[in-house]
C-alpha cells in the first residue's frame, strides 16, 4: 500500500515570505499616507495665502484710478510701494502673519493702464506669492 500525505497548511518558509511582503506592503502604503498629509497641508497655506492676496487685490481695485496711480492709499507709501502686515484669520495656519506689499506701476506696460502687484511673504519662510493685474484708466 501506498501512503498519500494528507497534509495541509503551510510551512513556516512561506508564511515567512507572505509577511515579509505583506509587511513591504505595508511600509508602501504608510510612506503614501504621511507624503498625502503633507501635501494636504501644502495645498491649504497656498490656499490660504491666494485668498489673502486675492483680497488684497480686489481692495486696490476698489479705488479710484487717479487714487492708485498716485499712490494715495495708505500711509505706508513708499515710492509707489504700499507695506503692510496682515494676520490670517482662517485657514490652516490660523493667526500666521504676512507681510504685504503692493506694488502700483502707472502706464505699465502701455499708457493708460496701471499694473498692481501684490505680494504676500509668510514670515519665517523664503516663500512669497503674488498676484499682478491690471487697471485701464476709465475713459
Amino acid at each position: 500500500m501506498m501512503k498519500v500525505n494528507n497534509f495541509r497548511g503551510f510551512t513556516l518558509m512561506e508564511v515567512m515570505m507572505a509577511m515579509a511582503i505583506f509587511s513591504i506592503g505595508i511600509l508602501g502604503v504608510a510612506k503614501l499616507q504621511t507624503t498625502a498629509t503633507s501635501q494636504t497641508t501644502n495645498s491649504r497655506v497656498l490656499m490660504e495665502e491666494a485668498t489673502l492676496a486675492t483680497r488684497e487685490l480686489e481692495k486696490l481695485l476698489n479705488y479710484s484710478y487717479e487714487n492708485l496711480t498716485t499712490a494715495q492709499i495708505d500711509e505706508n507709501t513708499e515710492a509707489g510701494i504700499l507695506y503692510d502686515k496682515i494676520t490670517s484669520d482662517s485657514g490652516a495656519h490660523s493667526g500666521a502673519t504676512y507681510s504685504v506689499s503692493r506694488t502700483i506701476n502707472p502706464h505699465t506696460p502701455i499708457k493708460d493702464i496701471t499694473q498692481i502687484i501684490v505680494t504676500l511673504d509668510r514670515q519665517g519662510t523664503n516663500q512669497n506669492f503674488t498676484v499682478t493685474t491690471y487697471k485701464r484708466e476709465p475713459e
